[in-house]
C-alpha cells in the first residue's frame, strides 16, 4: 500500500513539473501573441488615421 502511494506521489510530482513547463511555454506564446496584436492594432490605427486624413483632404 505504501509503495503504491509513493508511486502515485512520484507520478503526481512528474505531472506537476510537466504542467509547469507547459505553462511557461504557453506564457511565452501569450506574450508573442500580445505583442503581435499590439503591433497589428497600432498599424491598423495608423492606416485608419491616414485614410481619414486623405478623405478630409479630398473633401475640403
Amino acid at each position: 500500500m505504501y509503495v503504491a502511494i509513493a508511486a502515485l506521489k512520484g507520478i503526481q510530482s512528474l505531472e506537476i513539473e510537466r504542467l509547469k513547463k507547459e505553462l511557461k511555454e504557453l506564457e511565452k506564446v501569450k506574450s508573442k501573441v500580445n505583442t503581435k496584436y499590439a503591433t497589428f492594432k497600432t498599424n491598423a490605427q495608423t492606416q485608419f488615421d491616414t485614410f481619414a486624413e486623405e478623405i478630409k483632404r479630398r473633401l475640403y
